[in-house]
């Protein structure tokens, strides 16, 4: 019990401190362990503690078991078009380049946003059928063999690209599509992950760059966050953005498991702009160590007012 309450105290320190924010990333699997806690308290006839640990576990739980929770979701309506969105962590050195062209085909998303790109895979990138807009990140002429570089591939035209400017880390991309009559921004990222003092700052200065850009009309932020839905690093960002995590009513969908031991979602698509999540689900990615995300969105052809809830 004792460990329980001390692990629960660690992760109230999460927004400070970077064992604290490991353990609140772990709020999942803490939650099921106070379960397990308290479930021996009323075998040893604690029921005190037993009531005290049920409580940590809710705690820990409730943040994304309320993602299980039904939601209202129209099917697509006629003042709407449907986007089909994947995002894909590569895994950088992955030797297997045949089998992502082979899952393409079979998703057959609108748009794909990559992360963990070497300058091997990015020529086999490159002249992908029916993927003929391609914005790579770093700039090619400044890829080498120790390039880590994330891309946007469309079968949709881009009206423009960039990368969005910070002061440490790998710049977000950004790329404005044209769906329908309407002009979807869609933004990629792959902040370092965390795990030292410094690889922290550059993620959450990236993270703080896409919280304080514009986020206007249609819009997404897809990619490897880094982090998980139960880090305060995570709310700041929808809060301060104003987005919406898809995965509400599809439940956790972890897309990425540490040491073999904790399944976690850090590969995130987030909506804002009135875009409505109609399916999400991930799918095993050849030669990764990650789940890629796809998901169907409604897009507003017309201004919808508020986002929907």
């Amino acid at each position: 019990m004792l460990s329980v309450l001390a692990a629960t105290l660690l992760a109230f320190t999460a927004r400070w401190f970077w064992p604290g924010e490991l353990m609140v990333s772990l709020a999942w699997q803490l939650g099921f362990a106070s379960f397990a806690v308290a479930c021996a308290c009323l075998v040893t006839a604690r029921p005190r503690l037993a009531l005290l640990a049920c409580l940590a576990g809710g705690v820990h739980t409730w943040p994304e078991a309320r993602l299980y929770l039904p939601q209202d979701r129209p099917p697509l309506a006629a003042n709407e078009v449907e986007l089909r969105l994947a995002t894909c962590n590569l895994l950088w050195g992955n030797a297997d380049h045949a089998s992502f062209p082979v899952w393409l085909a079979e998703h057959a998303p609108d748009v794909v946003v990559l992360q963990e790109i070497s300058l091997e895979r990015r020529s086999t990138l490159e002249a992908l059928p029916g993927y003929p807009h391609v914005f790579f990140s770093p700039p090619v002429e400044r890829w080498n063999a120790k390039t880590w570089g994330t891309a946007i591939l469309s079968r949709l035209p881009f009206e423009s690209t960039r990368e969005i400017p910070t002061a440490v880390g790998r710049p977000p991309i950004e790329a404005v599509i044209r769906v329908g009559s309407r002009s979807v921004t869609v933004r990629g990222t792959h902040p370092s992950r965390p795990g030292r003092g410094w690889r922290i700052e550059q993620r959450n200065e990236v993270l703080g760059a896409l919280a304080d850009a514009a986020w206007n009309g249609p819009c997404v932020l897809a990619g490897d966050l880094n982090v998980t839905s139960t880090s305060p690093v995570f709310h700041d960002l929808v809060e301060r953005a104003g987005l919406r995590d898809s995965r509400a009513g599809f439940g956790r969908q972890p897309s990425f498991v540490l040491k073999r031991l904790a399944s976690l979602a850090i590969d995130h698509v987030l909506l804002g702009g009135g875009v409505r999540c109609l399916e999400r689900r991930t799918t095993p990615l050849a030669g990764s160590d990650h789940r890629a995300v796809l998901v169907r969105l409604a897009v507003p052809l017309a201004d919808s007012g508020d986002d929907p809830p």
